[in-house]
């Protein structure tokens, strides 16, 4: 009877001990946050996994099981003084800087977006080499077991002078993006944790690859801005995280508006990272125009559009092996762009491991599909479609982003028309909810261009 009183009484201790905490974090979150700065975007309630976290490490018997971990005591009640200031003060006890870093690390990676507003202290760990070296460790790990993929962000850089918006798949809502610390920074596309942004300076425009998680960048050697569009990037996973980004040739218009412009070939210039240094290609054949590019096996797979087709324009597969010209990959692709006043711009993708490719065809009868190309026969195999009623209701020019098991079917050319996403693994689609006023002030109220996918990764290399 004692002992269940006095287990009654300890558990009603840790229970008030533990609100009174929560309380003092999130106030000192709020101040810390608003005092450097910062905006603060979410508290401890609102997060359950920084409230399992600090959960975790208040609870006094977990703490004595860590003395293994290199915990010791507080500076406070050991009477000692540490000069390093590398850890943490929880649970009245001082958790070094390795046992941090191994706790933040096993988080999901989407958390340390919410992590860096806790407080400076966990901005800084995030920071920290040895934290990011242990938290891409157990990322990589999760990517070997994990059965499914997590919901990414979509991005929408509608004002390049103000912060991004995202929209959060997860939470279903939109939010101000703030890891682009640089709100001079346009973002041309993202993908496998990695932005390719441009940031306008007094000298001119200067082209860089980041990662906003880590706040790692790196500067990418410039092209003439007069004669060359950079168009995109592609990582390839197979290689080691090495990525290839894209450049067109500007066409040159005739002397008069009565002059017609010639459909010459166009040059396309590559940016290896692992080589770093621009390679020209010698471009497409004539009349063919550069629409997309997917790495894949140390390979770039180019999308593009053949003008010289009349009605529904024919599209083309083509490789780049890093060494060559641009040329035909010999397999023919089951989708075509229609007129102008309505198409649907198609793209190439990874899933699982297999080809992927989302785009408008005739031959099934009017719709977007999405194939998957058999590694086997290879022959596209059709896996998914957009619901009929979506597609009917869309009149307008479109363009997909992909990423893993999402696809956003996005209005292009400033056309005032709704934005659609679609989730492969439940064959679910969904119009995007409109921007909610307060974070569109002095934007455009309508979703048009400038979307990317973004998925958090700690490794991703620059």
């Amino acid at each position: 009877m004692h002992s269940d009183s006095h287990a009654r009484i300890r558990d009603r201790e840790l229970a008030e001990r533990f609100k009174l905490r929560r309380r003092l974090v999130n106030r000192k979150a709020q101040s810390e946050m608003n005092s450097s700065g910062h905006v603060t975007c979410t508290t401890l309630a609102e997060n359950p996994n920084l409230r399992l976290l600090v959960r975790f490490l208040s609870e006094e018997s977990i703490v004595m099981k860590m003395d293994s971990m290199k915990v010791v005591e507080s500076p406070s009640t050991s009477g000692s003084t540490r000069s390093d200031g590398e850890g943490l003060m929880m649970g009245g006890r001082y958790l070094s800087k390795e046992v941090v870093c191994k706790i933040l690390g096993k988080l999901p990676v989407r958390s340390f977006l919410q992590l860096r507003c806790v407080c400076k202290r966990w901005n800084t760990i995030l920071d920290d080499v040895e934290f990011q070296s242990i938290s891409s460790l157990y990322e990589t790990q999760n990517a070997l077991t994990s059965s499914g993929s997590f919901a990414p962000f979509l991005l929408w850089d509608a004002d390049s002078s103000r912060p991004l918006l995202s929209f959060d798949l997860q939470l279903w809502k939109w939010r101000t993006f703030h890891l682009l610390h640089s709100l001079h920074a346009s973002v041309i596309c993202s993908t496998r944790g990695l932005l390719l942004t441009v940031q306008n300076s007094s000298e001119g425009k200067t082209l860089f690859v980041v990662n906003p998680l880590t706040k790692v960048e790196r500067q990418i050697p410039n092209l003439s801005w007069a004669e060359y569009e950079i168009r995109q990037m592609a990582v390839d996973d197979a290689g080691a995280g090495n990525y290839f980004i894209t450049a067109e040739q500007i066409p040159k218009k005739g002397s008069s508006s009565s002059e017609p412009i010639p459909m010459r070939r166009l040059e396309i210039q590559i940016y290896d990272s692992r080589r770093r240094v621009w390679v020209p290609t010698g471009g497409f054949p004539d009349n063919f125009r550069y629409k997309n590019a997917f790495a894949m096996n140390g390979h770039l797979l180019f999308l593009a559009q053949n003008l010289a087709s009349l009605g529904m324009k024919g599209v083309g597969l083509f490789k780049f092996d890093g060494r060559g010209a641009i040329e035909p990959f010999g397999l023919d692709v089951p989708v075509h762009i229609g007129p102008t006043f309505r198409q649907w711009i198609p793209r190439l993708f990874g899933r699982e491991g297999s080809l992927m490719l989302i785009g408008e065809t005739e031959t099934l009868g009017r719709g977007v599909f999405v194939w998957q190309l058999n590694s086997s026969t290879f022959e596209w195999e059709r896996k998914h479609e957009m619901p009929n009623d979506l597609f009917e209701g869309s009149v307008g020019s479109y363009e997909f982003v992909v990423c893993d098991d999402y696809v956003c079917v996005h209005p292009s050319r400033y056309e005032k028309n709704r934005a659609i996403v679609g989730n492969l693994a439940t064959n679910s689609w969904h119009i995007l909810p409109t921007v909610s006023p307060s974070l569109y002030v002095g934007r455009s109220a309508f979703i048009f261009d400038s979307f990317c996918f973004y998925e958090p990764r700690v490794g991703a290399k620059v």
